[in-house]
């Protein structure tokens, strides 16, 4: 499921009785918490997920509350940020196993759900920083300016001897 079918999908109680439909999702970051729904005259309830089950093109819950939102909700199109400020695109859809968090598709590229931190922007966690100059030893570049410092390279600067340079160099 992506976060693009949830907008606007039907809300049932567990009766059959139409409800409403979605209006807004939230997260807590690794899975949907619940989404903000609208009955036929824009009165608004929260539909906690645990209360929720998809069946087909709707939802069918069991009981609503009031929203216990802390988070924003998660809306599409927010731009998307490296670890390092950088913009790197904008959120297109993000896809669900369940009510779980999966990937994000932001600009062309898709990335994992454990590394996206989400708020009025998102950030996307990098486990690595790229290198800010050249590692030189020896009168030798061993590694250029740009690279990323992951276990790899990490590896490969103890190897050499160049451990605590490289990691200077990232920062």
């Amino acid at each position: 499921m992506k976060l693009s079918e949830i907008y606007g999908k039907s809300v049932c109680s567990a009766d059959g009785g139409k409800r409403g439909y979605v209006i807004k999702v939230y997260t807590d970051g690794k899975v949907i918490t619940g989404m903000m729904c609208a009955d036929e005259r824009e009165n608004e309830f929260y539909m906690p997920s645990e209360s929720a089950r998809r069946d087909g093109d709707k939802f069918i819950f069991t009981y609503t509350e009031k929203s216990k939102t802390e988070n924003p909700p998660l809306a599409l199109g927010r731009g998307c940020y490296n670890g390092g400020g950088e913009f790197i695109g904008i959120l297109r859809d993000i896809s669900c196993k369940g009510f779980k968090l999966s990937s994000a598709k932001i600009g062309t590229k898709n990335y994992s759900a454990e590394n996206l931190v989400f708020g009025d922007v998102v950030i996307v966690k990098t486990g690595a920083a790229a290198l800010k100059s050249d590692v030189i030893k020896d009168g030798g570049v061993i590694f250029k300016s740009g690279e990323t410092a992951d276990k790899n390279l990490i590896a490969r600067a103890i190897s050499l001897g160049e451990y605590v340079q490289t990691n200077l160099k990232t920062i």
